[in-house]
This record gives structure tokens, C-alpha cells and sequence, in this order.
């Protein structure tokens, strides 16, 4: 079990959404260096001793070599990355060298650096993936199942959505309300599965302490019915607002689908069961061949090809 005390504890993304919740948590929660890499560090940051922040780009393999070359973290959660469905669908090229190559780079890099454990968010949009972003985590899944060793462990975990992130449905029905027009929901039928921001902290660090090397963590928690949400959120505004529907985006799954008992295998933590087997040999190929099809550039195709490459070497 890896200890997140008296530790070097790199964050990639640790300027997002999530991720600056994750920071406070392991301050309020370990006594650990955190090293924060973020594209743009902010105007505001943590006027903190034991935080320091690094100015660092997935697309830009030098500048996390560098912060690793100087810091030589000994744990990484890795955060960075496109999560949402609808930029992955429009920019699958930058979406592939981000999500897919990114991971890797922070993968490779924490091997050459005998980094002990190495947590990667995937996604639920891994699960029998169609979208970019989910097909990509899914993939991303595969490389660190084959690149982890006894040295440096290899964790995912699918983490639910976090309501108030950017882009979040809680967002926009916050800023439809606001505006007194309809509130507008995809399907009646809907389904999402949501946790707070302390308890994808939580999440996270239980999932880096209790996680072996090639382990895939899911939140076997229930879904929320996305029409009952919005009602919700519209009762607590005091409004008289409709909810209109207006159709699922491309690649857009209804329901997030539940985890079979025979799927999955639990752990002393109830909200957090370990992914038995999704990596066949040809579930592998059906999603390379599905992400094979979300683009015609010849730069695109490149890459996908690349991964082929890497998930077979």
C-alpha cells in the first residue's frame, strides 16, 4: 500500500476543476510536497510552502520532462486531459495526441523515473466506448495495464462526473435558470452518475493507496436521472421553468451502464470494485477501429496507427 505522506506528489492538471479540489485534500490531508502542473497557472494559486507550480503541456513532451527531471516525484495523479464529449467529437487529432499520447508521456516518463505509483482518471465513457474522449481513455487503459511493473504501479480508475465542473450539466442548467428560459435536457431517459468534489478526492487518493499494478477501479454507485436533476434544481430556483427535450449529441450514450457483480470485483471500500476484464483482444481492436472512423485526415489516421503500434509492441 503506497503511503501519500512525507512524499513528492506530482499533480497533472492540478489547476482544473477537480484537480484543485484533489490539492487542498492532500494538504488538508498529508504533510507531502505537491508539485502542481498546470497549462496556465493562474492568477490566484495557494500561497502554500509545501505547493509549488509548474507552467506544463501535455502536447509539449519537454516541458513535463523537465518538471520531472527536476522534481522526481515519487507518486502522480494525472488529471490532465480533454474530458469533455462534444470538444473530443469536434478536435479528435488534438483529442488523440491529449488524452492518448498524453497519458503515455506521463506513463513512460514515470517509469524512467522509478515513480512507486502512477494514477490515471479514465472515464465511465470507457465502458463499451463510441465517443472520442471515451474511446481514448479506454485505449489509454490498455497502454498502462502493459507498462506498469513491480517498480512503478499502473492505476486507473473511471471516475463519475463532478457536478459544478466546467461544462457540466449542473452548469448549464444553472446558467439556463438564471436566464429564465427553458431548461434543456437530452433525452427523458437520461442517466448519469455524479459524485461531489470531496468524494472524487476521496475517490482518488483510495484508489492510488489501496491499487496494485494493472488495476482499473470503477464507482459502482447509482445513476441520477437527469430530467428529475433538472426538475430539482428548478424547484430549489422558485422559477416556473419548462424542460425542454432536444435530442442526444453524436456519440452520446443515454444511459451509463451499470457494472455486472461478474464484472467486477469489490474491495473493502464500497464505493470503489476493481474491473475484472475489459481489455480483449477484441474489444482492443473494435475500439481502434471505431476511433479509426472519427476522422479522414491522413494526420489522424497517423496517429491512430501509432497507437496500434504502442498497444502491440
Amino acid at each position: 500500500m503506497v503511503n501519500l505522506n512525507s512524499s513528492r506528489i506530482l499533480i497533472s492538471g492540478g489547476c482544473s476543476f477537480v484537480g484543485k479540489y484533489l490539492v487542498n485534500y492532500l494538504l488538508r490531508n498529508t504533510n507531502s510536497q505537491l508539485i502542481v502542473c498546470c497549462r496556465t497557472i493562474p492568477e490566484v494559486t495557494l500561497k502554500e510552502s509545501r505547493v509549488v507550480y509548474e507552467t506544463a503541456d501535455l502536447i509539449r513532451p519537454e516541458s513535463y520532462q523537465k518538471v520531472f527531471e527536476k522534481h522526481k516525484p515519487l507518486i502522480v495523479f494525472h488529471l490532465a486531459a480533454i474530458t469533455r464529449l462534444s470538444p473530443g467529437e469536434e478536435n479528435p487529432e488534438l483529442t488523440v495526441r491529449t488524452n492518448y499520447f498524453g497519458t503515455k508521456l506521463i506513463a513512460d516518463l514515470c517509469v524512467d523515473y522509478k515513480v512507486k505509483s502512477f494514477l490515471s482518471v479514465s472515464s465511465n465513457l470507457a465502458r463499451n466506448p463510441k465517443s472520442v474522449v471515451g474511446l481514448l481513455k479506454y485505449l489509454s487503459e490498455v497502454y498502462l495495464r502493459k507498462c506498469g511493473d513491480l517498480q512503478t504501479k499502473m492505476i486507473s480508475i473511471r471516475l463519475p462526473n463532478v457536478p459544478g465542473s466546467p461544462g457540466s450539466v449542473t452548469n448549464i442548467f444553472d446558467k439556463q435558470i438564471e436566464a429564465g428560459g427553458h431548461v434543456t435536457v437530452t433525452d427523458p431517459l437520461m442517466e448519469r452518475r455524479f459524485v461531489t468534489n470531496e468524494e472524487a478526492s476521496n475517490l482518488l487518493t483510495t484508489a492510488i493507496e489501496i491499487g496494485e499494478n494493472s488495476d482499473v477501479f470503477v464507482v459502482p454507485i447509482e445513476n441520477t436521472k437527469i430530467t428529475n436533476l433538472a426538475a430539482e434544481m428548478i424547484s430549489n430556483s422558485g422559477k416556473q421553468i419548462e424542460i425542454k427535450y432536444i435530442g442526444i449529441k453524436p456519440s452520446e450514450k443515454l444511459i451509463e451502464e451499470k457494472y455486472e457483480e461478474k464484472e467486477i470485483m469489490k474491495t473493502e471500500i464500497e464505493t470503489l470494485s476493481i474491473l475484472k476484464d475489459d481489455w480483449n483482444e477484441e474489444s482492443i481492436n473494435q475500439a481502434l477501429r471505431i476511433l479509426g472512423t472519427k476522422n479522414d485526415v491522413e494526420s489522424f489516421r497517423a496517429l491512430v496507427e501509432k497507437i496500434k503500434v504502442s498497444l502491440h509492441d
